[in-house]
């Protein structure tokens, strides 16, 4: 969060580096994109990094929720387990508390389940079982 606030307070990137160097912080831990993107939908939204942190992890969380009723449907025609899949899905603590680490792998969580529905959905509609 520290340095999508710096990232975000800067017009450019060598500004960035050099606010870093100047304040003698030299720890890039590279999830650069998620620092990028963060500090981009700061600028374009004008919220603050506490706000961010907290949005855009529920945003990405009603992505995944919906993007699982379709591949979880897909593989069921059954509504009734899809929801309580989903439900299922909801209810475990670990993913609930991971969205709150922003991270750069609960970030990509959403593309992730999408490209398995897509390649699902390649393969005819069926799934083969080993």
């Amino acid at each position: 969060m520290y340095n999508t606030q710096n990232m975000a307070d800067t017009k450019s990137l060598s500004d960035f580096y050099e606010k870093s160097l100047s304040q003698e912080y030299l720890g890039y831990d590279y999830p650069f994109g998620l620092w990028y993107f963060g500090s981009l939908t700061m600028k374009i939204t004008g919220l603050d990094i506490y706000s961010i942190a907290y949005i855009i992890p529920l945003i990405l969380i009603f992505i995944t929720l919906g993007i699982y009723f379709c591949y979880a449907y897909g593989l069921t025609s059954s509504s009734t387990i899809t929801v309580l899949s989903l439900i299922f899905l909801v209810s475990g603590t670990q993913l609930a508390l991971s969205l709150l680490n922003y991270s750069t792998s609960i970030f990509v969580m959403p593309f992730l389940v999408a490209i398995l529905f897509l390649a699902m959905r390649i393969l005819n509609g069926k799934m083969y079982y080993c």
